[in-house]
């Protein structure tokens, strides 16, 4: 149900950038994550200041972030 609010609110206002973000969230989640990068960055473009642009990680930058977070939380 939100992909199509989020489509009949693009078709209404091309410039929706809340759309867009719903969009992609929707893409996310169904595994089209080329689509779900897309339509974030039509977010970012249009509202940077609400939708920052996304940020691409490696796996091995994601694993070190985590586990960054992981022994701030718990430090041995």
């Amino acid at each position: 149900e939100a992909r199509s609010h989020a489509l009949r609110a693009i078709r209404l206002d091309p410039r929706c950038a809340e759309a867009y973000h719903v969009r992609s969230m929707v893409r996310e989640r169904r595994g089209d994550l080329a689509g779900a990068d897309r339509d974030a960055r039509r977010a970012a473009r249009l509202m940077p200041e609400i939708f920052p642009a996304p940020v691409r990680l490696t796996d091995a930058e994601v694993e070190a972030v985590v586990v960054e977070a992981a022994l701030s939380l718990h430090p041995q």
